[in-house]
Order: C-alpha cells, then sequence, then structure tokens
C-alpha cells in the first residue's frame, strides 16, 4: 500500500464521525503550527499566521494573507 493511503486509512479508521474527524485534523494542524483560537474571542490575527477554530465536529482553518488578496479558494466537507 503506498504511503498516502496508509495514512488516509488510519486518518479513516480513527476518525469513524464529524466529531473525531474535526479531533484529529485538529492534532495535524496542530502539529504543523497552525494556532487556535476561539470563536467567542477578538481575534488579532497577524498576516502570514495559520490559524482554526474548532467546536465539536467542525473544523475550520486559513492562513491570513501576507499581501492584499486577489482571490480565494474555499473547501467545504460534511
Amino acid at each position: 500500500m503506498k504511503p498516502f493511503t496508509e495514512k488516509f486509512l488510519k486518518f479513516l479508521i480513527s476518525a469513524p464521525t464529524s466529531f473525531h474527524a474535526a479531533k484529529e485534523v485538529k492534532k495535524a494542524l496542530l502539529a504543523h503550527g497552525f494556532f487556535e483560537l476561539d470563536e467567542k474571542s477578538k481575534w488579532k490575527l497577524k498576516s502570514g499566521t495559520p490559524y482554526f477554530c474548532h467546536k465539536e465536529g467542525s473544523l475550520i482553518a486559513f492562513i491570513t494573507p501576507e499581501k492584499k488578496v486577489e482571490k480565494a479558494l474555499i473547501f467545504a466537507s460534511h
């Protein structure tokens, strides 16, 4: 089995629900230098910095731009 396939299969086994999937993605984002934001707090964002918000089975992650935004891509799943 290819490394990506093995990692994806491991993720699927550890994340049978959206709650588990959000928890697993949160762990991965923290391991890759993302900062968790509290949805109830006022944010002070720095340009070029990766952030995410997590609540139960939902998660949103983004990196603030360093330059003027010309376009944006949004990916979603449920």
